[in-house]
């Protein structure tokens, strides 16, 4: 549940490889040159646009040397994170880095290297889970546990923790849920992120809740998130309602729904 990303989908994979096929192809072509350009670089023998299933959430404070010959794989989906996480991790720590990092594309908005990598790491990510189906297969699971959770305090069922319920996760998992909640923005999960629901009983005795967005790691800002149909303080009944179809109650749906 707080790793969907790494779960073994054969439905999820049918569908995500016809929905995103026409624009891998399309971005395939468009960045031909800059491929071969980190191919160079690099010195790897190949930096193609394939499929990395395998690469999903990948750790965002790995370090690893660019001297590694295990750094970059054929996929070009790995060759595109693991970059970015590298180069963005030694640009933070004021570290010096090759000129070819800072390198400008005119072909490509005037954009340099880190730039690009950056924009097409963003791509592969959203891609994941930008439409109904895709959002509703890796993010539906832990969607219908916090939908659960407020429907339970709604009907004045004990729910343990009672004050807060933390969730350790990882970007993805965080983008998964924000899409499922049809709020995904077609951003990047930066560090230290989180998603916040908060539950409160109203004067008449119903039940809210509100969804905060932490989105900034050097400022204490939360924005203030709208599930779409609802306002800022969504009635749980209308929650439920609002999500129903993309609430997956447990593992035996998404496995039941394979063998459909």
């Amino acid at each position: 549940m707080l790793r969907p990303t790494d779960w073994e989908c054969s439905l999820y994979d049918e569908v995500a490889d016809h929905e995103n096929k026409d624009a891998f192809k399309k971005l395939k072509k468009e960045y031909s040159d800059f491929f071969k350009f980190l191919k160079n670089v690099t010195g790897y023998e190949k930096v193609g646009f394939g499929k990395a299933a395998s690469l999903n959430n990948l750790n965002r404070e790995v370090r690893f040397s660019f001297d590694s010959p295990t750094l970059f794989t054929a996929a070009y989906s790995g060759v595109v994170i693991l970059l970015i996480v590298e180069v963005k991790i030694k640009i933070i720590h004021h570290l010096p880095q090759p000129d070819w990092v800072y390198k400008r594309w005119p072909e490509h908005d005037n954009q340099t290297t880190l730039e690009i990598v950056t924009e097409l790491k963003r791509i592969e990510r959203v891609s994941e889970f930008d439409s109904p189906d895709k959002a509703r297969l890796r993010g539906g699971l832990l969607l219908g546990d916090w939908v659960s959770r407020a429907v339970n305090i709604s009907n004045g069922k004990v729910v343990q923790p009672q004050k807060m319920n933390l969730y350790s996760t990882h970007e993805g998992t965080v983008a998964s849920l924000m899409y499922a909640f049809g709020i995904g923005d077609g951003t990047l999960i930066p560090y230290a992120a989180c998603l916040i629901m908060e539950v409160y009983q109203t004067p008449k005795g119903g039940t809210v809740v509100k969804l905060l967005y932490k989105n900034q790691t050097d400022q204490n800002y939360l924005h203030n998130t709208i599930i779409p149909g609802c306002q800022e303080f969504c009635p749980v009944k209308k929650l439920k309602k609002l999500l129903a179809d993309m609430i997956i109650d447990d593992d035996d749906e998404l496995v039941e729904q394979e063998r459909v």
